[in-house]
């Protein structure tokens, strides 16, 4: 028992680094897609005055 939840331990430490990585990938492939569809749609020179980042 305790040398499967050990085994089920080290698999989650090992695979967690992978997980963050693909859902970073995911997240900046959506944020380029989005900015590509916004500059299709609106054109480049109404994406210069948006201010989205801005805080």
């Amino acid at each position: 028992n305790t040398l499967m939840a050990s085994n089920t331990h080290s698999l989650l430490i090992n695979i967690m680094p992978i997980v963050l990585l693909v859902f970073a990938a995911c997240e900046a492939a959506v944020g380029l897609a989005l900015l590509v569809s916004i500059s299709n749609t609106y054109g480049l020179d109404h994406i210069h005055n948006l201010n989205l980042l801005q805080c």
